[in-house]
């Protein structure tokens, strides 16, 4: 590896898609193989005689009987599992150490935590970048004295050997005089404090957490026994080469730091900038300033949208300006909105005489009810309630399996993710409709989330393209003159934050939107002529906003793909071609997931391609040949990304990427995959039918729910490999132990899950 290659990409690898981390990972997997040094900077000294002098220690020590012999006294791996510089040794960490051994949990757990007393470090204490203090539980002095096997003393190295943070690691500050480790932490003590840093670096690098999560049990839970962490291969350098490659790594890592804060801080100015500009528009009360304003955004247009999050911002600010008038010209001659006032409530009334069962919401003056301060010429203030009539919903009985066999969609909030609606993952019949508090809601109608989570952000919103019915959480709004459904639509998604700013939460955190508040909701109501050029504007708007966020997408995709091909290149190796040979099974099952996964309601992404992978090895047990590693939306197969690469060369499948934040990318069958498919059935062998009803299971679920089952089943499997039967807050815990990203999924939708996993026999 040429080092000045390294230092040459430095600045495109920082400015990649998660750059920062890449380059991380990069100083570390080159630090541990001896890269990092130039040549004038290696030490002329071998690394032999550090390990003869451990050797010397370890037999000394032995001898006084401080140190328990191993059964082969030699510090050589069985493998090596990368090339070295030649004044460099393998080893096995086991035998630089004194102690390598586990913690214990004091007889009554949680029960005997005090307030002061001696830190009981546990695995949420330990981070890679350091012990974690705030918050530490702590036993009494007297415990502490009885578990004198679990002390730990400074420049200890710590390593979590359980659970879904299963490899992170730190040393133990001198400051810390004294703690004690709980079973899910190991304490790595070393023979010669000179070497702790380093070998921490080992610890924490893409090498050693690979090698980790080949030799565990699971991919969360339980398996990195002590044996096995003792008998894994570091390479050694000389001290000398030790502190040099420690202080470069010190060095560089400042320098990811400085610069991520540096991106950071112009991403914020960034988003600064595009928010006043796009604050100027909607403030702008003359239309010479609309002018002003409108103009100084498009010559800034290409420097401001190239975040995601500024296209967002963009299409809301389209939003308001479309509820505020000003998105296009008033014309003298439509016809007034009064008229069109009128004939709203009129046809509202008779339908309220015609419709049985439907829910009348409430005409009382709402607590927060404020009057719309100007409009624009030819409008008129209108409410909610006078657009149509509204209904309620309810959930028919999950205890009547034949309820729930219809062909009636019954759309709840996860269904709300899509503007028009015209089926649901769910589906009930005419009798559940009618023994149920559930209502037939009829098309076209205004379909809206007014209890939920959801509502701390987000007003979802959607108009229903045939009749379906809806859950408790939502209500509908038939329309009294369909022709104003798409204006209505922009209004409730302009109007969005005056919505929000209504939402009350309960003691316990639930969010709803009171009835009265949702009936006496002001709208803004332009002509009819003046609504259909407002919604064919907003339209094509919309569409410069998709191809905006499609052209980044494509940017990214392919910096992420240069930065790959940069880091491959700094490290020698290609990751194609050593894939290539390890790809085996895992393709032709890949390409009979995509072949049979063509519902354009449910496109199958990355995401969810990712999980049923996991869940065909280790839920079917076919063994596709490849290792899964711990990631923010559950186990990945990192191997994942270079297949779809080749996959696309080879014409086996394609992958579009998603058009906008928050969509699924796309796979497509390519012209090559027939031999792919052919070669299946051997594959799978007598598990087809198994291998059948999991797909048709994920057909069902959304990205997020596929992520939520996969994640927990890895964690529920690997405590059973463990031989361990958890309470559901010991798998919550270690739910929300796995990424800090799993804190979107509140603890309902996670005990749901587990009751879905034990109920239907999944697990």
């Amino acid at each position: 590896m040429n080092v000045d290659m390294f230092f040459e990409h430095f600045g495109d690898l920082i400015n990649s898609p998660n750059g920062v981390s890449k380059v991380r990972s990069l100083i570390l997997e080159m630090a541990v193989q001896g890269r990092l040094l130039d040549a004038t900077e290696s030490s002329k000294d071998s690394a032999q005689r550090l390990i003869e002098s451990i050797a010397l220690t370890r037999q000394e020590l032995i001898q006084k009987g401080d140190l328990k012999a191993s059964k082969r006294e030699t510090s050589a791996p069985k493998s090596t599992p990368f090339p070295i510089p030649k004044n460099w040794n393998w080893s096995k960490i086991g035998y630089f150490c004194s102690k390598v051994g586990a913690g214990s949990t004091p007889l009554g757990g949680k029960k005997t935590y005090v307030a002061e007393g001696i830190p009981f470090l546990r695995s949420q204490n330990v981070w890679n970048t350091g012990l974690v203090l705030d918050g530490v539980a702590r036993i009494p002095a007297a415990t502490h004295d009885r578990m004198s096997g679990t002390w730990v003393q400074g420049k200890d190295i710590l390593v979590n050997i359980t659970g879904a943070s299963i490899g992170r690691s730190c040393v133990v500050p001198i400051s810390l005089t004294t703690a004690n480790v709980s079973q899910h932490v190991s304490i790595v003590r070393l023979l010669d404090d000179r070497l702790v840093r380093f070998i921490h670096l080992c610890i924490i690098s893409p090498y050693f957490q690979r090698t980790i999560m080949e030799v565990q049990v699971g991919v969360s839970r339980e398996g990195l026994s002590i044996a096995r962490l003792k008998e894994i291969a570091i390479p050694i350098p000389p001290v000398a080469e030790q502190e040099k490659i420690v202080a470069k790594v010190d060095e560089l890592m400042a320098l990811c730091d400085e610069l991520e804060v540096r991106q950071q801080e112009r991403r914020a100015v960034h988003v600064r900038l595009n928010t006043a500009a796009l604050d100027r528009l909607t403030a702008a009360e003359t239309e010479p300033d609309f002018q002003t304003a409108w103009t100084r955004l498009q010559k800034n247009f290409d420097t401001l949208y190239t975040l995601p999050e500024n296209v967002q911002a963009l299409r809301q600010t389209i939003l308001q300006l479309a509820v505020m008038g000003k998105l296009v010209p008033q014309d003298d001659r439509d016809e007034p909105a009064d008229n069109l006032l009128n004939l709203m409530r009129k046809h509202r009334d008779e339908h309220k005489a015609e419709l049985k069962g439907v829910s009348v919401l409430s005409q009382n003056t709402s607590k927060s009810e404020e009057r719309l301060t100007t409009l624009p010429k030819g409008w008129v203030e209108a409410k909610l309630s006078d657009f149509g009539v509204f209904f309620g919903g309810g959930t028919p009985s999950k205890q009547r399996a034949e309820f729930w066999k219809g062909r009636i969609p019954w759309v709840s909030p996860k269904d709300m993710k899509v503007l028009t609606i015209g089926d649901a993952r769910d589906h009930v019949t005419p009798e559940a409709i009618e023994e149920s508090s559930a209502k037939l809601v009829p098309s076209p109608s205004l379909l809206m989330v007014v209890r939920g989570m959801i509502l701390l952000h987000s007003f979802p919103v959607a108009i229903t393209s045939a009749e379906v019915t809806i859950n408790q959480d939502m209500k509908a709004l038939f329309f009294a003159v369909p022709e104003v459904a798409d204006y209505l639509l922009i209004a409730c998604r302009g109007m969005r934050n005056r919505m929000l700013s209504r939402v009350e939460r309960s003691s316990h955190g639930t969010c709803r939107i009171p009835t009265d508040e949702i009936s006496n909701f002001t709208i803004p109501l332009p002509p009819l002529s003046e609504q259909k050029r407002i919604a064919s504007k907003v339209n094509r708007l919309m569409a410069i906003c998709d191809q905006l966020e499609k052209d980044l997408v494509e940017q990214t995709e392919l910096s992420g793909l240069l930065s790959y091909a940069t880091i491959e290149s700094v490290l020698g190796q290609s990751s194609s071609e050593s894939l290539s040979s390890k790809f085996g099974p895992v393709v032709p099952i890949t390409c009979e997931i995509i072949n049979r996964r063509r519902d354009p309601r449910r496109p199958l992404g990355r995401t969810k391609l990712a999980k049923l992978q996991y869940m065909v090895q280790h839920r079917l047990g076919i063994d596709l040949g490849i290792t899964f590693e711990r990631h923010a939306h559950g186990p990945l197969w990192t191997g994942m990304f270079p297949l779809i690469n080749t996959a696309m060369k080879e014409g086996w499948f394609t992958y579009e990427e998603p058009t906008r934040k928050g969509h699924t990318g796309k796979f497509t069958p390519g012209e090559n995959i027939q031999p792919q498919l052919d070669a299946c059935p051997q594959i799978i062998g007598d598990k087809q039918a198994e291998f059948d009803e999991l797909l048709n299971l994920f057909d069902t679920l959304d990205t997020k729910q596929a992520e939520l089952l996969t994640t927990l089943y890895a964690i529920l499997h690997d405590f059973k490999k463990a031989g361990k039967d958890p309470s559901e807050e010991e798998i919550i815990e270690d739910f929300y132990n796995w990424h800090e990203e799993k804190k979107k999924f509140n603890r309902k939708q996670v005990a749901e899950m587990l009751t879905l996993l034990k109920q239907d026999g999944i697990l």
